[in-house]
Parts: C-alpha cells; sequence; structure tokens
C-alpha cells in the first residue's frame, strides 16, 4: 500500500501498459506536428502566436531562465571570440 493515500500500488504489467500508452500518445503527437504548417498558422493567427510565444517565453524564463543565460552568453563569447579571430587573422582569443 501506498503510505500517502491508502491505494494499493501499482503492479509492473499495469506501469508497463501505461508507459506503453504514453510512448504511443508520443508517437501521435510527433506526427500531428509533423503535419502543421506553422508559417500559415501564425500568418492566419498573429496576435494568438505572438501571445503564446509571450507565455512561452515567459515560462521557460522562469523555470529554466539561467540555463538559458548561461546557454546564449557561451554562444556570444563563442561567435565573438571567432570574429576577433577572423579581424586578427590569427587565434588570439
Amino acid at each position: 500500500m501506498n503510505s500517502y493515500d491508502g491505494e494499493p500500488m501499482e503492479d509492473d504489467d499495469s506501469r508497463d501498459e501505461d508507459a506503453a500508452e504514453q510512448r504511443q500518445s508520443a508517437e501521435g503527437l510527433g506526427d500531428w506536428m509533423e503535419d502543421l504548417d506553422f508559417e500559415n498558422l501564425i500568418r492566419r493567427y498573429p496576435l494568438s502566436a505572438l501571445a503564446l510565444a509571450a507565455v512561452g517565453g515567459f515560462v521557460l524564463g522562469r523555470t529554466r531562465g539561467e540555463a538559458v543565460m548561461d546557454a546564449l552568453s557561451s554562444f556570444a563569447v563563442g561567435h565573438i571570440s571567432e570574429q576577433v579571430n577572423t579581424a586578427l587573422g590569427k587565434d588570439v582569443l
């Protein structure tokens, strides 16, 4: 029994069935996403797309903000180093 809700724990067969069902759902979602024409959707619903992007960016920033900033700063440093090295004609940075 689970100590927190009094219900019996799921057996292995039930967990395997749940995992197979989740994989099938994920595959179906992947197929559905491939069929979407995002450019057309954005052209037809620009305000909704902008609102969705804003909410997604806010949530991403709140949950993974530090990791995103680390990745962006690493990218910027690499790009700037490459530009400086190209401008000087040798590897300085």
